[in-house]
């Protein structure tokens, strides 16, 4: 008997698969998924975005806050001082929202400065009541713009005496200021005016070394507003024929007024000295503050307390030559104000207590250039034509400048190390020196781009000496850094018997123009000393010091000017 299969459908409401399918794969990727957190975390946490600045931070440019790892005490110093000013700014102009900004970023400051162990700090303070700023008294109907002007004009190395309330009573509080604020953050100002002028080619190399070689007072303290900004736009951009003959003519002004009142500082300090006699105590406080505008001005208060008046007008005279535009100690030395910033040393104020002198027989005047002067006169004029005396010997200022590119190509570069080598790492990425992370090579197919010293262990040093021209008078130094992650820092100290420090780096990059001048004066090389420290770590080199590729430029840089000994104007004050 013969059987047949039928083939029969599937009835229309039998189970699906194709759903519990579905529904299973969801299941199994997230057993996948808690699994794979489980061992790798949970996901990071969006960060809140980062805090700006609100609009009276931006309008008068408050200085940033510190870094925790990097704390500075003299920056720290000089950025509430500035606050505070910055904070009577804003009151004077009816500016609520400004006075909030300013007075809690100075109270940042002083937070950490509370905290500070070393010796008593003398800075303007939050609690204090601001009565007057210099001779701005700030109850007066025009002080808002005389402050403000003022702000604007403080220059490095300035003193300034500010008369507060503190605790009920009034005080006057010396503020130093290292660095000029505005180069950081300043008061809004306008734009530089133009003059429609044919502009003719950038300024000559020799007079922009010219006004770069006078002190910063010069530069800044006696020139008016307008007047920097003119000979900032002229520097930056050039000028016409009309500008750049008015730069030369102000040059020669600045030049011979410092030169007369170096004269005039050492009358004053050699008239102060004879009356002096012996002083032994005096001259062991004057050794302690040699240096220091803020200590030598409180060694002047204290001769003024015990009624020590030539004691007190050589302490000023000492400010003087570090900070020219001083009020209070051009006061003291006899000078008298001639003009909104200019000064005058009467006659009067010159002869006082100094001792009697018996009238000295004439002496021989001495020929210079077809011309007699008796040796007063000449040196008056040889200062004002540019000369200088070092060491009691006459010498010819010269510009000078040392540079190395790069350490590709050391040639004769004066160092010698302890614990210190130069060492290659290949590039990770691109970028500038301080930007880009390195990568030590491990074997010699690996190219080696950068170059840089850093400690053979976690830490060394190494001596830099350049010889120089001749004698330093001025001198700016310039030197690469960088410490990448903040695990090491670079100390770079300036001078051959008693180094000081010009600068630390703790972490990032530093390659900023510092004045090493008080440090190297009168030295016939620079020495610099410069100390590294680094984490130990196999794969990182974590202090680098002149770190440069083969294409750099100018990663070592020492610029100032120098004194060319003229042992022929020597000759002319030989008796």
């Amino acid at each position: 008997m013969h059987h047949t299969r039928r083939f029969r459908p599937r009835a229309r409401g039998g189970p699906a698969i194709g759903p519990w399918l579905i529904v299973g794969a969801l299941g199994l990727a997230a057993v996948l998924a808690a699994s794979h957190f489980s061992k790798r975390g949970a996901p990071p946490e969006k960060k809140p975005p980062p805090r700006t600045e609100d609009g009276a931070s931006r309008r008068y440019g408050l200085p940033p806050r510190l870094d925790e790892a990097h704390f500075d005490v003299d920056q720290a110093i000089m950025r509430t001082n500035a606050c505070i000013l910055v904070r009577e700014i804003a009151r004077l102009h009816a500016d609520p929202a400004g006075r909030v900004a300013a007075e809690d970023r100075a109270r940042e400051y002083e937070s950490r400065l509370a905290g500070f162990s070393g010796k008593p700090i003398n800075y303007l303070r939050v609690s204090d009541r601001v009565l007057q700023v210099d001779q701005i008294v700030l109850d007066a109907g025009d002080a808002a713009d005389r402050l403000v002007e003022f702000y604007r004009s403080i220059y490095a190395g300035q003193l300034l005496v500010v008369a507060v309330e503190r605790g009920g009573r009034r005080e006057d509080v010396t503020v130093y200021f290292r660095e000029a604020p505005r180069a950081y953050y300043g008061v809004e100002t306008p734009p530089a005016r133009t003059t429609p002028a044919e502009q003719a080619p950038a300024l000559p190399v020799a007079e922009r070394r010219r006004f770069e070689a006078l002190p910063e007072y010069y530069r800044e303290g006696v020139l008016s507003h307008d007047e920097r900004d003119r000979i900032a736009r002229i520097i930056e951009k050039g000028g016409s024929r009309e500008e750049l003959d008015w730069l030369c003519a102000r040059l020669d002004d600045l030049e011979s007024l410092a030169g007369r009142e170096r004269a005039e500082f050492g009358e004053i300090e050699s008239e102060a000295r004879r009356a002096i006699g012996s002083a032994p105590e005096f001259d062991a406080r004057l050794r302690d503050a040699e240096g220091r505008p803020d200590m030598l001005y409180e060694l002047a208060v204290w001769c003024r307390d015990r009624k020590l008046g030539p004691h007190e007008r050589l302490a000023a005279v000492r400010v003087l030559r570090i900070d020219p535009g001083f009020a209070p100690a051009r006061i003291v030395a006899g000078y008298v104000r001639d003009g909104r910033t200019g000064w005058r040393r009467t006659a009067e104020t010159a002869r006082v207590e100094t001792p009697k002198k018996e009238p000295e027989p004439a002496e021989k005047p001495v020929e210079f250039e077809g011309k007699k002067y008796t040796r007063a006169q000449l040196r008056s004029h040889l200062i004002e034509r540019g000369y200088v005396e070092i060491g009691g010997k006459w010498h010819r200022k010269e510009p000078w400048e040392y540079v190395l590119d790069t350490v590709h190509s050391l040639g004769r570069f004066p160092w010698s190390g302890g614990g210190v080598t130069l060492q290659e790492a290949r590039e990770e990425g691109r970028g500038a020196t301080g930007r880009t992370e390195f990568e030590a090579p491990t074997t010699q197919t690996r190219k080696a781009t950068w170059r840089f010293f850093a400690p053979a262990g976690t830490e060394g040093s190494m001596r830099i000496a350049v010889e120089t021209p001749g004698r330093v008078i001025e001198c700016r130094l310039s030197a690469r850094a960088y410490v990448p992650l903040g695990k090491g820092s670079i100390e770079v100290l300036a001078g051959e018997e008693k180094p000081a420090r010009v600068f630390l780096i703790e972490n990032g990059s530093d390659s900023e123009f510092r004045d090493i001048s008080p440090h190297v004066r009168g030295a016939k090389r620079v020495v610099l000393l410069v100390k590294m420290k680094m984490a130990p770590d196999r794969e990182m080199q974590h202090a680098r010091f002149l770190p440069s590729s083969p294409g750099d430029k100018r990663v070592f840089v020492l610029t100032g000017t120098v004194g060319v000994a003229e042992p022929k104007l020597d000759r002319l004050f030989e008796r």
